[in-house]
């Protein structure tokens, strides 16, 4: 039929057309093109922003010859701002990958994104007025570079400028479930005067930093429990006045978990975690400690410091022909505010 293989790990420039397509006039090279140009919409929501509505395009030049670029607008109803993010990225080297990018952004941030995705915290949101994560509002724009080294192994370095604004939760949002519970406060678990300090600067002064970061993962992407595996990563944030930023300071994390397979359906998964810094941390940048994805069994967030350790494992078991599954955990950590675990 002449058809056509091309190889994963091969480069081909231009477009490929098999002879079992049976078609190669005008509208079929249209209709290949336009599959590089997606369109999407979504719906967030969370106790600060209330719900949010957006929708965004993206083009893709399958040949990375043209640089990706992609645009999303929304509207959050509680905190009434327009969110949106226009950015590119262009791929200059194919063996191995470099790619070099920037974007503009007006969005609600959240340090908070290694404890659970937008999607689950909304899904908590919306059917158990339980929302895990701690907002700010950040504006600016953010350049980078992306290398891949190895099959497994991307590196992403870069700065960003960021202007922050502070918003108050709103307690009374809808929910399907808790009958009179109400959304916690925007950091409730810090002390009422370090909160309002944090609050403060967070209203009054610009971050601007330099960031790197390391992913090392070779997990299965359809299924991560498919196999034993590494996901690893390390992330160093830099924070100084010579980069036009109101805070000095240097943040890291490293982040490793490994995926062992003890059976068809069982599996043991062990996580180290490690965080310090130097300088002065602002509150949204401390690490917390407690609840969903760090400590099961106390209270969200109920430590913080500037430094902490961590240890988490789970003994997983996959229920037969079924999505579901049943874990045993068990965690250990330590958090501190100075240069000492007590």
């Amino acid at each position: 039929t002449g058809r056509v293989d091309v190889a994963k790990d091969a480069s081909v420039y231009g477009e490929v057309y098999s002879g079992e397509e049976g078609r190669t006039g005008r509208w079929h090279r249209f209709r290949r093109r336009s599959n590089e140009l997606t369109f999407h919409g979504r719906a967030a929501y969370n106790r600060v922003d209330g719900l949010l509505i957006a929708s965004g395009l993206k083009y893709r030049d399958v040949d990375s010859l043209l640089p990706a670029v992609w645009a999303e607008a929304g509207y959050a109803f509680e905190s009434s701002r327009w969110r949106y993010e226009v950015g590119l990225e262009q791929v200059i080297l194919h063996n191995p990958v470099l790619a070099v990018g920037g974007a503009l952004f007006r969005r609600l941030a959240s340090e908070d994104a290694w404890l659970l995705s937008n999607r689950e915290n909304t899904v908590f949101s919306v059917v158990a007025c339980e929302d895990f994560k701690d907002y700010y509002e950040a504006e600016g724009g953010s350049a980078w570079i992306t290398a891949k080294p190895l099959r497994d192994l991307t590196v992403k370095g870069g700065y960003t400028y960021e202007e922050t604004r502070w918003f108050d939760a709103q307690p009374n949002l809808w929910r399907i479930f808790g009958g009179d519970k109400k959304f916690r406060d925007n950091f409730s678990s810090v002390d009422p005067t370090l909160r309002e300090f944090g609050r403060s600067a967070i209203d009054s002064l610009d971050n601007a930093f330099v960031h790197l970061r390391l992913d090392y993962d070779t997990r299965d992407k359809d299924d991560p429990f498919e196999r034993s595996a590494w996901a690893a990563t390390g992330e160093l944030e830099w924070s100084h006045p010579d980069l036009s930023s109101d805070y000095d300071y240097t943040r890291y994390r490293l982040n490793a978990r490994r995926y062992q397979k003890l059976h068809r359906r069982i599996a043991l998964v062990v996580r180290g975690v490690y965080g310090g810094s130097d300088g002065d941390l602002p509150m949204h940048k401390l690490f917390y400690l407690g609840g969903l994805g760090t400590l099961h069994g106390y209270r969200h967030k109920e430590y913080m410091g500037s430094r902490f350790w961590m240890l988490n494992s789970e003994y997983r078991i996959d229920f037969p022909r079924s999505d579901l599954a049943a874990s045993l955990t068990w965690d250990v950590g330590q958090v501190s505010a100075d240069d000492h675990f007590g």
